[in-house]
């Protein structure tokens, strides 16, 4: 009955960091002189309770959710995105500078993994890294089909 109860808040509490909004049904471009960015990020387990805060510009956008979307409305010109260490977390802060035309539409994957997993008796050690990778239109919008809005 314990484990029983336990998997249940288990999922409950991972299904809360998922992203819930309207399904992914295309790109949609902002008109007049300014571009559209799309930040995306697929579902995974691995950093999936996590929904990091996303800054553009030094402005919060929003925070992304594990198999999430953002559509962000920005002028033509540079911006750097980026993303803020947690309490406690360290190592370098993500970011990406790009650069945006009026009528572009730029696409911005948020990508977490890991690597160099050590298991030695009772010590485990394990390597994580997290960022941005910019990523062409056709290849977005394909990893983009089965997410929701953040």
């Amino acid at each position: 009955m314990k484990l029983t109860s336990l998997m249940l808040a288990l999922v409950i509490l991972l299904t809360g960091c998922a992203a819930s909004g309207s399904q992914f049904s295309g790109v949609q471009a902002y008109g007049g002189n300014s571009a559209t960015l799309y930040i995306f990020r697929q579902s995974k387990f691995v950093g999936g309770g996590e929904c990091p805060a996303m800054y553009l510009s030094g402005t919060k956008v929003g925070c992304l959710k594990n198999g999430g979307y953002m559509r962000v409305q920005l002028q033509a010109g540079s911006h750097k995105l980026e993303t803020r260490n947690r309490m406690l977390e360290m190592g370098p802060e993500p970011s990406i500078n790009f650069s945006a035309k009026p009528g572009e539409i730029v696409f911005i994957e948020w990508t977490v993994s890991i690597s160099n997993a050590v298991a030695t008796g009772a010590v485990t050690g394990v390597s994580a890294s997290k960022g941005f990778v910019l990523t062409p239109r056709n290849l977005a919008v394909t990893a983009m089909q089965n997410l929701k809005k953040s």
